[in-house]
């Protein structure tokens, strides 16, 4: 038979009961659990507030662009220019990606079908097809009338990224009916 060591000093249930006991540390080791789900939270919670800050600044811009296109009896692409710059200045100091701006006239024949007359881009956004059908909302489609379309397009980026965020991709749409005549002509540069 092997002999058996003596328990060492501090060792056996004691110790256990001391331990159990000991509350110093508490604070550090809830800390060092908690702080990492914490930080998580504050930097998505970041990331959300700014993407709604951003959609909501999309959709003012959009609205905006589509108020001043409306006032306009005859458009020149210097006006468009304008118009496509005016979309990043409004977008500053969130505009490392390039806002998407697409501005058409939109009219509807006398059965209230929407087809597009005429349609500019800038920033990497497609123009829409001439002659090619749009939809309308319901109320909108009353027979040879005209409309000013503004789509925009943003790709929100998540500043910190949190859990391998993707990319969102935002957009919005403005329809406003021409201010000054029935409806406003494009002329290209020549």
């Amino acid at each position: 038979m092997i002999p058996r060591a003596p328990p060492r000093p501090g060792s056996g249930p004691a110790v256990l009961q001391r331990f159990g006991r000991d509350l110093r540390g508490v604070a550090a080791i809830e800390f060092a659990v908690l702080f990492p789900v914490l930080l998580l939270v504050y930097m998505g919670g970041f990331d959300v507030s700014r993407a709604c800050a951003l959609s909501s600044r999309l959709n003012d811009m959009t609205l905006e662009l589509c108020d001043v296109a409306s006032q306009y009896d005859i458009v020149y692409d210097s006006d468009l220019s304008s118009l496509f710059a005016a979309a990043s200045q409004i977008m500053t100091p969130d505009d490392s990606l390039p806002v998407g701006v697409v501005i058409s006239e939109v009219s509807t024949d006398g059965d209230g079908h929407a087809t597009v007359a005429w349609s500019q881009a800038a920033n990497g956004a497609a123009p829409l097809v001439k002659a090619a059908p749009f939809p309308l909302a319901a109320g909108l489609s009353a027979p040879n009338v005209s409309y000013i379309v503004v789509q925009t397009h943003y790709v929100y980026q998540p500043f910190f990224g949190v859990a391998n965020a993707p990319v969102m991709p935002l957009s919005a749409q403005a329809v406003f009916a021409p201010r000054n005549r029935a409806s406003i002509d494009y002329a290209p540069a020549s």
